[in-house]
């Protein structure tokens, strides 16, 4: 089985769902992790977000010494970089697990990557370099060649390692060196778990540097492959398939200011408008405005950088405060124990007030948020209720109209009846007068009155016969 994981903190999760989507669209039958540098809560259905698994951080999972104190001596990028080769060699301890890919979580893949699956035929571990093809203008010089120099030769981004001895003594090697030495120090020559892999190939056996012009586009090779297609059509860099597009620096703004440089096409333009309109739906989502669990100390004020850098390069500061985010102890404890005794306290207490006051900000934040959402509950169910009413007033409005023409029908039923009988009673009276009329013309005619003598004679006749 294929096993492929991403790093990232809830925050990060509108990207790491994208990312674990197209996954499963082009990788049939991976088994998708989401290797989690926050806190796993039971209310989370990962499910949803097309992860098969879960790896959250614990001491069971991040063997290593002072476990608290390793957590807190890292911000959020740096934790959810080391905790990366750990994750790694889990998964190759699986006896189903044939070979590991990683992706970072704002990545997204557009077509089978087979090609890169099939390297693993002969070779154990793949990587990507940020360049394959030498710049020829200065801008792209310092920005992708000077920038790999400093960051590392090879994008971490992505790591694919087979399950076999030359795999599992690089994952471990790797491990090792995170363990102690994941910061983001680059003036000491370390960039996160980054600059560490420039070792690799001169390190390990097993080691293929995929140049392929499909994988890993980013910014910082625009300049040297031709982005060209539509979705429609499907998009082709340097005209193969695109593999995967590595949508690094959206957060920052670097991507838009890199893509300038780049004087890249409308159509990679068009795909990175179409990337942030995805996450800015899926950024609604409530899960992914969680705080990172690990970002205050234990009275709530946020933890300045300079607290956590310091406390990583005095192993006895580690030794004796093992747990440095709690501060319940108003003397003992390692904040003001940094203030009573590293140098420029004075430019600490600044920081940690400027943290107090962010902390402040974020929570009125919060509450207008929390403020927001009951307004829109209520207009919500205010608008339910006028909809509901009209809807009332039109049912009312209808049986109204119902009676009302049920009345004009039965008012025109009456009409035509009392007409009818009008008509039949004007008859009758026409009737009666014509008949009265013609009783009149008999009576006065003349046989009537040369007839009246012998009427009267046999009413004589007739009373005398009683």
């Amino acid at each position: 089985m294929i096993y492929v994981f991403t790093s990232a903190a809830w925050n990060y999760l509108p990207k790491a769902h994208l990312l674990a989507t197209t996954v499963k669209k082009h990788i049939p039958g991976a088994h998708m992790v989401l290797a989690l540098p926050d806190q796993m809560t039971d209310d989370v259905d990962i499910g949803k977000y097309d992860f098969d698994e879960v790896m959250a951080m614990d001491e069971k999972l991040i063997s290593v010494p002072k476990y608290k104190g390793w957590v807190f001596s890292h911000s959020i990028v740096e934790l959810a970089t080391a905790i990366k080769p750990f994750v790694l060699c889990k998964l190759l301890e699986r006896r189903d697990c044939e070979a590991v890919l990683y992706f970072d979580p704002d990545i997204m893949l557009f077509s089978d990557l087979n090609d890169m699956l099939d390297e693993f035929n002969h070779n154990s571990i793949l990587l990507c370099p940020h360049v394959t093809i030498p710049e020829v203008n200065y801008q792209s010089i310092v920005d992708n060649e000077l920038g790999s120099l400093k960051w590392g030769v090879y994008n971490f981004g992505y790591v694919g390692v087979k399950n076999d001895a030359y795999g599992y003594a690089f994952a471990n090697w790797w491990r090792d060196r995170c363990m102690q030495w994941c910061y983001d120090d680059v003036a000491n020559g370390i960039f996160t778990d980054q600059k560490w892999n420039d070792l690799v190939p001169g390190l390990f056996d097993g080691v293929k540097v995929l140049r392929s012009s499909r994988f890993d586009v980013a910014v910082w090779n625009t300049t040297r492959r031709k982005f060209s297609g539509s979705w429609e059509d499907g998009f082709k860099v340097n005209g193969e398939p695109l593999g995967f597009y590595h949508f690094t620096g959206f957060d920052s703004g670097a991507h838009d200011i890199m893509l300038q440089r780049a004087m890249a096409p409308e159509v990679q333009r068009q795909l990175t408008d179409w990337y942030r309109a995805q996450l800015k739906k899926a950024e609604l989502d409530p899960l992914c405005q969680r705080p990172w669990a690990y970002r205050n100390y234990t009275d709530g004020t946020p933890i300045p950088k300079e607290h956590r850098a310091y406390y990583h390069t005095d192993p006895g500061v580690m030794d004796y405060f093992r747990d440095p985010y709690d501060v319940t102890s108003d003397e003992n404890n390692y904040r003001n124990w940094y203030f009573r005794n590293i140098k420029g306290t004075a430019k600490d207490i600044t920081c940690t007030a400027e943290a107090i006051r962010q902390s402040l900000t974020r929570q009125l934040e919060d509450q207008k948020m929390s403020f927001e959402k009951e307004k829109a509950s209520l207009e919500a169910e205010l608008k339910t209720a006028r909809l509901y009413a009209e809807a009332i007033r039109q049912s009312l409005t209808k049986q109204l109209e119902g009676q009302k023409m049920s009345f004009e029908k039965e008012k025109a039923s009456f009409e035509v009846e009392l007409k009818t009988a009008r008509f039949y009673y004007e008859r009758k009276l026409y009737d009666f007068k014509v008949l009265k009329s013609e009783l009149e013309g008999v009576r006065n005619s003349a046989s009537w009155k040369l007839t009246k003598p012998l009427r009267l004679l046999k009413s004589v006749f007739v009373r005398g016969g009683r």
